[in-house]
């Protein structure tokens, strides 16, 4: 794994964080500030911002709340969640689209972070499409957005043992990830989501389980913002 060290544009100042905003639903932008005492440190233009690309682990199907808005709701964070459901790294027939769709949004926030999470609905597609396809996503980004820290978090599955089909992909995606020199967090061992009640029809994490991504994946985030940011989180 390869951290990317970003250049920042402006002064930092340390802001204590007190009261917050709550957004609830993927799509918008949230502004909210810590209930956890971290320390937040940020540009006159305000708290640092972070884009959400991925599938319906993201953006929600049928959901009320998603972890990028219960992540923003507990963090000193600024998130915009451009994430849509049914959208995958290389895409296939009846989905709702390629990650690299959602780059354009991604990028109008000018976000200081981004995020890339996710991939299944790539299951068992040919690898090399696969890889190929991340590495264009990766380097699209990295080109269009060179200041911002980039963190891919691989996909999730909630079946153990994994299936080997699921193991390939974190795979194909982690080799993209080395290849562009992209930090990647792998998230495909972890069963989070195994038990009952956190996944709708096996495709969609339930309020339940979006609420358990963002418990898990706050501290991840927070920790690789340490190393490619100007946060300052004890």
């Amino acid at each position: 794994m390869t951290l990317r060290h970003s250049s920042w544009r402006s002064a930092i100042a340390t802001v204590a964080l007190a009261f917050l905003l709550v957004a609830a639903t993927a799509g918008v932008t949230v502004v909210l500030t810590s209930r956890g005492g971290e320390s937040l440190s940020t540009s006159a233009d305000g708290p640092l911002r972070i884009s959400v690309i991925g599938d319906s682990y993201s953006a929600g199907s049928d959901n009320d709340v998603t972890w990028p808005s219960l992540v923003a709701a507990a963090s000193p964070l600024s998130i915009s969640n451009v994430a849509v459901a049914n959208s995958s790294y290389a895409g296939r027939a009846g989905q709702s689209g390629h990650f690299a769709d959602q780059v354009d949004k991604a990028l109008a926030s000018k976000p200081d972070v981004i995020v890339v999470f996710g991939g299944v609905g790539d299951v068992a597609l040919p690898d090399q499409q696969i890889t190929q396809s991340a590495v264009d996503l990766f380097t699209e980004l990295s080109r269009r957005a060179p200041d911002a820290s980039l963190v891919v978090f691989g996909p999730i599955w909630h079946q153990h043992p994994v299936p080997g089909v699921f193991m390939t992909l974190d795979s194909d995606i982690a080799k993209a990830a080395n290849g562009t020199h992209t930090t990647y967090v792998s998230l495909i061992d972890e069963n989070w989501l195994a038990a009952d009640g956190l996944m709708r029809r096996n495709v969609a994490p339930t309020d339940e389980g979006q609420s358990v991504l963002a418990q898990r994946l706050r501290p991840l985030l927070l920790a690789q913002i340490r190393g490619t940011s100007r946060m300052v989180v004890p």
